[in-house]
């Protein structure tokens, strides 16, 4: 079943079009991650869904309602943002049933909602703190339970962990993972980093210039990339390009290899990664990265050879089209 449908959304401000007619299904219990780099329309296309901008064209459906004339209090959703937006006199279970509260719902069976919740998020034991006492992770995922205890037809993410110390974000991967497992909620999340939408999404929308590039699981994304931007977003490290007579060819760093013979460059920097090593070889193509063994003997300076396998290569239009 289809939670979220959008058909033909547009968004204009002014003269300016910052969503054009992107038409998207997203389905029940589905974790849909919108990735794209800053200004690509992804938070503008979030912020359309939860009603807090205007379409200027097209429909917008929610569990099979068209809301898109709807207040976002009429949408069925629930929306965590970058900022954890806590009520600092509050405690952590107040917090969380503020909603209801607001709602009307009575403080015994509220509370009641709260602490269940709080339970799944593993908060119990902080039902009575205040933010001011939490850690960055406790207090996003204060957050989160503020946005479940509504049971929404869909969870709609901000990069929910662009605040967050690389080590938290990790940790908050697995937690977020593990929730969307446990509850089978409509997710949709954005983000500008690839490794969170390829780590926790069933289904990725790559955004670019108000418009959706492709749509597919993470590894369809990144086998099968339909154009020259989906192929170079999707893939850390990114994938290499170059010119070849009257197209592009691309090619990720873990298929190329140093050999005997190949095309000629000269190593520039050495990233020492532990399990990897990447090389990143100066050559008439341009800068290229090769991903090699933890412990490959490399030189900074050296002259090297490059190879691959042909049929690992990616071929692109001059337009960026995939061919």
């Amino acid at each position: 079943m289809t939670q979220l449908r959008l058909s033909g959304l547009t968004k204009s401000f002014g003269g300016f079009q910052a969503i054009k007619g992107v038409d998207l299904g997203v389905e029940k219990g589905e974790f849909c991650a919108l990735l794209g780099p800053s200004g690509c329309g992804k938070s503008t296309l979030l912020r359309l869904i939860a009603g807090l901008e205007d379409a200027t064209a097209g429909r917008i459906e929610i569990a099979g309602r068209d809301v898109t004339q709807a207040e976002p209090s009429e949408r069925q959703i629930a929306m965590v943002f970058q900022s954890y937006a806590l009520y600092p006199h509050m405690t952590v279970a107040e917090n969380i049933a503020f909603s209801l509260e607001a709602a009307g719902v009575a403080k015994a069976p509220r509370l009641e909602k709260a602490a269940e919740v709080a339970k799944l998020l593993h908060l119990d034991e902080l039902l009575t703190r205040k933010p001011a006492a939490l850690s960055g992770g406790q207090r996003q995922r204060v957050a989160i339970g503020r946005a479940l205890v509504r049971d929404p037809a869909v969870f709609l993410f901000d990069e929910p962990l662009s605040n967050l110390d690389a080590l938290l974000r990790v940790q908050m991967r697995i937690e977020l993972s593990n929730l969307h497992r446990e509850i089978g909620a409509t997710m949709v999340y954005v983000t500008h980093d690839q490794v969170e939408a390829m780590t926790m999404a069933d289904k990725i929308v790559v955004m670019s210039g108000g418009e959706v590039q492709q749509v597919g699981s993470p590894m369809e994304l990144y086998e099968n990339p339909a154009n020259r931007f989906v192929a170079g977003f999707i893939g850390n490290p990114a994938m290499n390009f170059w010119r070849e007579g009257d197209h592009e060819i691309g090619l990720r760093p873990e298929d190329l290899h140093l050999a005997s013979e190949g095309l000629k460059g000269r190593i520039r920097l050495v990233e020492r990664l532990g399990a990897t090593t990447l090389l990143h070889v100066q050559t008439d193509k341009g800068l290229i990265c090769v991903q090699a063994p933890g412990k490959a003997a490399a030189t900074l300076g050296a002259e090297v050879a490059i190879a691959w396998d042909a049929s690992r290569a990616y071929r692109f239009d001059t337009a960026g089209r995939r061919l």
